[in-house]
């Protein structure tokens, strides 16, 4: 039985690119979903759900840690990748520049409200679950199919869902979930953990 508590699932993007959707479970276990607009800033949208909702637990699909090099200054450290990137096959956080930092001022804001927030990443869930076959981002009309055959892998009730953004932040918000339960998977240590 899941434990009851507010919990937030978020696919983050591009600050005004439209893309950053939250998925929310509050503590009777009601499900809802904001996505952010084209032009709209997706970190305020952020911002105001953490005051409204007031969220125990984030699971953010976005690098919350840097590469060792960074901050040891030891040349023999990688400088690029994290150990749990390389072990995962994600992008490096040194690649996705503005969006780590962002991502890492929003980690520092949960902390000052004593928010626990968590690096997820929905496609290592994907991959753990078996489901490559049947995630196909590129085809939207594969969607329905993919929401009919995953009914035993989410913990809540998955809404008619019009982009995979918007899924996204469902595999964010059942990471979440499970990681409430202490079933979820992960990878790294306190410093650089990677859930899914």
């Amino acid at each position: 039985m899941a434990k009851k508590i507010k919990i937030a699932g978020i696919d983050y993007g591009s600050k005004l690119a439209g893309t950053t959707a939250i998925a929310m479970l509050n503590e009777n276990g009601k499900f809802s979903l904001i996505q952010s607009q084209k032009n709209e800033d997706a970190d305020e949208m952020i911002i105001q759900m953490i005051e409204s909702f007031k969220p125990e637990l984030i699971a953010l699909d976005a690098p919350l840690s840097l590469p060792k090099g960074l901050y040891s200054g030891n040349p023999n450290d990688d400088f690029f990748y994290r150990e749990t990137d390389k072990e995962l096959k994600a992008m490096s956080p040194m690649f996705l520049g503005g969006l780590t930092a962002r991502a890492m001022k929003i980690a520092a804001i949960c902390k000052t409200k004593n928010i626990e927030i968590i690096e997820s990443y929905p496609a290592a869930f994907i991959k753990a679950e078996n489901l490559k076959e049947i995630y196909l981002k590129k085809d939207n009309s594969s969607m329905q199919n993919f929401q009919k055959q995953t009914v035993n892998q989410f913990q809540f009730k998955l809404p008619k869902l019009s982009n995979w953004h918007a899924l996204d932040a469902c595999i964010c918000l059942e990471i979440g979930i499970r990681k409430t339960n202490q079933t979820a998977r992960f990878k790294g240590n306190d410093s650089e953990k990677i859930w899914f």
